[in-house]
Parts: structure tokens; sequence; C-alpha cells
């Protein structure tokens, strides 16, 4: 049997590229179904390399390799359409399968389908549309035109829609990137409706398009996380990455001296002896805290180290809040503590200076009191932490951007500061995730999922 090597680069090419945006898929969830949207249309065109004259071979010869080729051929022609909706409906707040799983869960019923259709009639199903276009190609046929039309839909109304400058730019490439879906959709699913269409090289043609226009986005803008630069002064970057560094440690130590100064001013003023004596304890364990994020902080230039053990999560948030109980009464802020027992294995020093910089923001954006709520749950083998304020909280321009380094929103609304650059690498390097969802004058609520 033949074998193309030009289908079998152009598959390359979308492995690649989609690998690319897979590994870069950090803070996007969108990453995540554009790597599988070109990974499966990288399978399609894996698909005509091992069997590229399906046409000439008789239908009935199962060998390996055609029956491989045709697998993927079903794969491709199911796969790839479901994935790029997922992309469309990422960016609308309604139906993002990330804050709502169900949804992507509901688009596998059609494939599920197609499955099934398999089995009723193997010898004319779609796991032989790659070699014959079967009769039943209208279906495969109905549900590309529909995924491939509502995707390009809603990145089209995103992209328009979009307020923050930074957030537009980057769904108008994404959207530049899948427009030319629609062609190729054309030449898939409509065309072979009238007999056996040969399309290989218009889906090459749209991985090369895709692979110079994503570099092309990459070199001169950043896109999905990847920005290139052709030069580099290292003595620039250098200082960036020790100013980082500094200012991240500063960060830590500012939170703790703040606790302490309350605590002294307390001792100063209360002649009640068990008021001092839970002052000093205050006093002993910021200090003992403090030497222990000195010691475990690292600068910018290298990784922060993590020493995981077994801790529960509750116990730690017990002790966090016993440090700051102070500033809590002195903001009049009520707390709503709903915890369950979890164990987790975590670095406890540098969580519990995660949860003191979100609870710290937390208190600062409610000036004139509120309530403060704690949550936390096992759900899909993670543990999960959710710290809600009931502040003045945070633009929907701003909000994308709170977890990069050296940006500070409390020059605007007194509300975050550089902390949360610490907090999102902390939890990374705990292969967590950390979200942020917020409303302005309603608040702001932290979601922290952990690996159990």
């Amino acid at each position: 049997m033949d074998f193309s090597i030009t289908s079998f680069i152009t598959f390359s090419i979308f492995t690649v590229i989609s690998s690319i945006i897979f590994i870069l898929r950090k803070r996007a969830t969108v990453n995540i179904w554009y790597s599988g949207f070109l990974l499966a249309i990288g399978l399609g065109q894996l698909a005509a390399a091992l069997d590229p004259n399906p046409l000439t071979e008789p239908a009935t010869i199962l060998i390996f390799q055609q029956v491989l080729a045709r697998t993927l051929s079903f794969i491709s022609y199911w796969f790839s359409p479901y994935f790029m909706l997922l992309v469309g409906l990422e960016l609308q707040p309604n139906f993002s399968p990330s804050k709502h799983p169900a949804v992507k869960y509901w688009l596998m019923l059609p494939i599920l389908l197609g499955m099934i259709i398999n089995l009723i009639d193997f010898y004319q199903s779609f796991i032989y549309i790659y070699l014959d276009f079967s009769n039943r190609f209208f279906i495969v046929s109905i549900w590309g035109v529909f995924c491939t039309v509502v995707a390009n839909f809603f990145l089209i109304k995103a992209a328009l829609l979009e307020t923050s400058k930074k957030i537009k730019r980057q769904t108008v490439m994404i959207a530049f990137l899948t427009l030319p879906s629609l062609w190729v959709t054309y030449q898939a699913y409509i065309l072979p409706l009238n007999g056996p269409y040969n399309f290989s090289h218009i889906a090459g043609g749209f991985g090369i398009f895709v692979a110079l226009t994503f570099f092309f986005f990459a070199f001169k803008y950043g896109i999905m996380g990847l920005k290139i630069t052709i030069e580099n002064d290292s003595f620039e970057y250098a200082m960036k990455a020790a100013n980082s560094g500094t200012i991240i440690i500063n960060h830590a130590i500012k939170n703790q001296l703040s606790t302490m100064d309350i605590a002294i001013e307390v001792l100063k003023n209360t002649p009640s002896e068990t008021k001092r004596e839970e002052m000093i304890k205050i006093v002993e364990s910021s200090s003992s805290h403090l030497k222990e994020i000195i010691t475990k902080i690292q600068d910018q230039i290298n990784d922060i180290v993590i020493n995981k053990n077994q801790h529960d999560l509750s116990n730690v948030i017990h002790d966090t809040l016993f440090s700051i109980s102070q500033t809590l009464d002195d903001n009049q802020i009520k707390l709503n503590l709903e915890l369950s027992p979890i164990t987790v294995c975590f670095d406890r020093i540098h969580i519990q200076e995660v949860l003191l910089n979100l609870i710290k923001n937390a208190v600062e954006a409610m000036p004139n009191g509120g309530q403060l709520t704690i949550k936390t749950f096992i759900r899909s083998k993670k543990a999960f932490i959710i710290i809600q304020d009931t502040g003045c909280g945070i633009s929907k321009d701003q909000l994308h951007i709170i977890f990069e380094p050296f940006y500070t929103t409390k020059q605007h609304n007194g509300n975050f500061g550089l902390g949360l650059s610490y907090c999102y690498n902390v939890i990374k390097n705990h292969r967590g995730n950390i979200r942020v969802s917020s409303t302005p004058c309603v608040g702001t609520t932290f979601e922290i999922s952990l690996p159990l």
C-alpha cells in the first residue's frame, strides 16, 4: 500500500502546533480545546498518509493499515468539529465548558450516536467515509457544518463585544486562525455529498496557514501564552527577574510586619493579661512565619521550591485566620466558615502565605466591613478552597491581568497587590489551579484547587 509523505508532513505540522498550544495551557482552557481541534484534523491527514488512494482499493480488504486509516478518519470527522465548537463556547460565559462541565459531555452525544450507527451497519458506517463516503455521510456532514458555523459565529461575536483591548486582540487572533475552517468544512463535509472527493491538499494548506500565522502572531504580539523574541538583553532580564523576586519577598515581609504592628499596638493599650498573651502568640507566630518565608521564597531567577507533606487543610486555614484575627476584628469582618476535614499533600508555608495574601486582599476590599466566606470541599479528586468577599470587586478589563508580575490595582481601587503573582506560581507549582471571578460593588471569589 502506498504512503503519502506530503500528508504525513501535514500531520506533523498539526501535531507540533497542537502540542505547543496544549503545553501553554496554564491560564487558558481554550488552549486545550484548540489543541484538540488541530490534533483531530492532523489525524485525518495521518489517515490520508496511511491510505492515500482508498478508492482504488477493494472496500472489503480489511488489512491493518486500511482499518487504522479509516478509524483515524472517523475520529477526525467527528472530533475536529467537536473541539472547534468547544473553542467557540469557551468564550461565551453562559456556555463555557470550563465553567459548565456538562456542556462538553452533552456535545459527545452525536459522536456516540455515530458509533452506534457503526455497530448497526458496519460496512456502510462512518468508519468508511474516508473510503466511499457512504450514504449516511450526510449525518456527519450536518454535524461538521453546524459546529463550524456556530464556533466561528461565537468567535466573531466574542471579538466584537470584548471591551478589554488585551483580551480582544487574543480573541481576534484566534478567530483569524479559525475562519479558514469554513472553507475546509465546505471541502470536507459538503462537496463529498456528491460523491468521493479528495480534499487532503485543502487540509494541508490549512495546516500550513495555521502554522505560519500562529508563529507570526507569537513573534508580533504573543498568542495563547506564547511570546517569541529574537533578541534578549540578559542584563535587563536579570534585573527584571531580581526586581520581581525582591518585590514578592517584600510583599510577604510587609504582610507579617503589618500583623505584628497591630498586635504590638494592642499590647501597649490593653491591661488584659489574656489579651496580652494572645497578642504575644500572634507576634511569635508572625515572626516564625516570617523567618520561614524569607528562606522559602526564591527570587524570580529560580523556581519556587516546594516541599510537600500531608496536612489538614482546615487546620492551615484556622492558623492563618488566627494570625490575622486582630485585623479581621478591627475591620469588622464577619467570618463564614464551611470547612471540611481534608488531608492534602502540599507545602504548608507557601500555601499559608497564599491564603494570607488572599484574605488580606479580601479585607482591603471591604474597608467598611463585610462578610468573608471560606469553604473547602472535594470534587473530581481535587480539594477546593473558596475565598469569597463582599467587597468592591474588580472591573472586567483588569480581571484577566491580576496574576501578572509587577501589576497592581491598589493604585486604582485599593484591592489587589503583587502578591497574587506569587499565589499563582505557588498553586501552579502544586499542579493546582487558581481562578477568580468578580462583580464590581458585589464582591470577588477566588477558587483554588489542589490535587488529592
